[in-house]
């Protein structure tokens, strides 16, 4: 309280000595201040993946899904069309757009057309798809995705990313691959 009191002076000071419960709820108060999302990721699971991104231009913009796209703002300085370590519910307005742009992305890995995968990549201008191997392998999404978005299709060996990733490889990683939007799109 002496501390408190310093800082605040005597208005605020003085009642929390003299009401000791007054204290506590404000303490209690202050509580969910320390207690925001932590990021649960340390490092991206492919560095190499990583810094082939950070090769493309400037104005490339990534989409995809994995945790890949977690680390690609903040290390390479491109854009990410949406990342789920970003797509926390705080406010619906900013919310709202992120899970559309992240179902948008699952729809887009499902697809078995070219032409409906060729509409997303347009849509958003997107120069590079980041995604796991085992998605495309049919894994399904990770928990973390799957409860961003709830009932989507599920992106597998027969989608048109899947049969074409070989040719339009730009990374080809143990576990992530980095393919060129445009080429996957003619």
């Amino acid at each position: 309280a002496l501390a408190l009191g310093k800082l605040l002076g005597e208005p605020i000071a003085g009642p929390i000595e003299r009401r000791p419960v007054l204290g506590a709820v404000l303490g209690l108060l202050c509580i969910p201040a320390f207690l925001t999302p932590k990021m649960r990721l340390v490092a991206p699971e492919d560095p190499a993946a990583v810094a082939r991104i950070a090769a493309l231009p400037p104005t490339a913009r990534i989409a995809g899904i994995g945790d890949t796209l977690d680390f690609v703002p903040a290390l390479t300085g491109r854009t990410a069309l949406v990342m789920a370590e970003g797509a926390i519910p705080y406010q619906l307005g900013y919310f709202r757009p992120l899970s559309r742009q992240m179902a948008d992305s699952v729809a887009a890995l499902a697809t078995p057309d070219r032409a409906a995968f060729s509409d997303f990549v347009a849509r958003y201008r997107i120069d590079a798809i980041v995604v796991d191997r085992a998605l495309l392998a049919g894994r399904g999404l990770s928990p973390r995705d799957a409860t961003l978005v709830p009932g989507a299709p599920r992106p597998g060996p027969t989608s048109w990313v899947a049969t074409h990733a070989a040719a339009c490889a730009l990374h080809g990683g143990r576990a992530v691959l980095l393919l060129d939007a445009h080429c996957l799109s003619t």
